[in-house]
């Protein structure tokens, strides 16, 4: 101990002297250690190794044997935080939670997500525990959304069958042909997936049946672009083109398909309108 005699400690028999941490301990910034009632029940060398070794085995205990963190407080240093952060299980850096490893991840997600977790100091299975929670999330919201979109197509659906009654299926084949006349040219499957989302949309199903009966009336009427939508020849090739590709031609119960009389029915009335536009009446 600089500048201080061994004899202003220890008398002859190994003891403190009385006043032995007025000597060891000197000056205001020690104040604190040299009134600490701890140091008043040590009496000597073997005392204090005692009391040293028992507060080490308390705190081990107490640790489980484990390292212990030290909670900071509005003094502690930024070292000192992220410390105590590393100890509780935070990695040394924002990408080694993986998050950008997962399936489907969204780097720009993942990146944000890592950052956020890192300098909040969440440890790797915090991460593991958001990022579950998150997924779970998102697997029944989807299946939510999945429900109300079912919901919402039953009632549109129900919707146009309790307008249009027994005449469903001349209203459903008549919006067909105005989505496959006055949108050429357009793609095959395309024109399959606005007629089947037609169904479930009652006013779009009403303006399209009704420009479609105004086709079926008249099969040379212009389209907005003043073409005429199907020459004789298109109109041939458009209705060998359904007999060919569409199960629901021939019957209503086609090979490995459930059967659907509407969809049969559909079909023929769809190549009848194109057959009529190809062999129109003098």
């Amino acid at each position: 101990m600089d500048g201080i005699e061994a004899g202003q400690v220890l008398g002859d028999d190994g003891a403190f002297q009385a006043d032995w941490r007025d000597h060891a301990f000197q000056g205001d910034e020690n104040k604190d250690i040299r009134e600490n009632p701890t140091l008043a029940n040590c009496k000597d060398i073997r005392s204090m190794a005692k009391q040293v070794v028992h507060s080490q085995s308390q705190i081990a205990k107490l640790s489980g044997g484990r390292d212990y963190a030290i909670l900071p407080n509005e003094h502690s240093t930024p070292e000192e935080i992220g410390e105590f952060h590393t100890k509780l299980g935070r990695p040394p850096a924002a990408t080694d939670y993986g998050y950008e490893k997962m399936e489907g991840a969204n780097p720009e997600y993942a990146a944000k997500m890592s950052t956020a977790l890192h300098m909040a100091g969440a440890s790797t299975a915090v991460a593991e525990a958001v990022a579950k929670a998150h997924g779970e999330f998102l697997i029944e919201n989807a299946k939510k959304e999945e429900t109300e979109g079912k919901i919402a197509d039953a009632q549109g659906d129900k919707a146009i069958r309790d307008r249009c009654g027994s005449t469903y299926d001349q209203e459903m084949a008549n919006a067909n042909l105005a989505i496959t006349s006055l949108a050429l040219p357009i793609d095959a499957e395309y024109a399959k997936q606005l007629a089947e989302d037609v169904k479930y949309d009652p006013k779009a199903q009403q303006f399209l049946a009704k420009i479609g009966s105004m086709i079926a009336e008249d099969p040379g009427l212009k389209s907005a672009t003043g073409n005429v939508n199907f020459s004789p020849a298109d109109a041939k090739t458009k209705a060998q083109e359904i007999m060919d590709t569409n199960p629901y031609w021939a019957t209503d119960t086609p090979v490995g398909k459930p059967r659907n009389p509407q969809k049969h029915q559909a079909a023929i009335d769809e190549v009848r309108n194109f057959m009529e536009m190809a062999y129109p009446s003098a």
